[in-house]
């Protein structure tokens, strides 16, 4: 990753067994691509029990077709035992892409705009707690 491209991967081990990985920069199929690249070798280095993905990336977001082909490179490559939570504070916007095709490739994953809520499934299982804000009469289930 070089350039106006670049994207800071950061991450640290929990007492709990957990890794929680940041990464900030410029949101691109290269940078995507790469953090998760490194994310696997992180977590086939240090077989954590769950995965706290903090995505401050900023700029457009990939394609439905991009997640599913990214998605799709990853299985087999040891991911899939470990619970991940992948965090957008910034806002959703086309995550639940990633979240439903890694669930179709056999992940255990979700995406949040909250990470409180998103430790708390990862140590916890499911909560009561809404995905996405509850649109005016709805349930906020998805």
């Amino acid at each position: 990753m070089a350039g106006d491209t670049a994207c800071t991967i950061r991450y640290r081990r929990t007492r709990e067994g957990g890794l929680r990985v940041w990464v900030a920069g410029a949101r691109s199929p290269d940078n995507t691509v790469a953090y998760w690249q490194r994310i696997v070798e992180l977590v086939n280095a240090q077989r954590p029990h769950w995965l706290l993905l903090i995505d401050e990336l900023a700029g457009p977001e990939l394609s439905a077709d991009q997640w599913r082909t990214l998605v799709a490179s990853l299985v087999g490559k040891g991911l899939e035992p470990v619970r991940i939570a992948h965090v957008k504070p910034s806002g959703l916007a086309k995550l639940e892409y990633c979240e439903l095709h890694a669930r179709e490739h056999g992940f255990i994953a979700r995406a949040f705009v909250d990470a409180a809520l998103a430790e708390r499934w990862l140590r916890y299982g499911e909560t009561d707690e809404p995905l996405l804000p509850a649109p005016a009469g709805g349930s906020g289930r998805v």
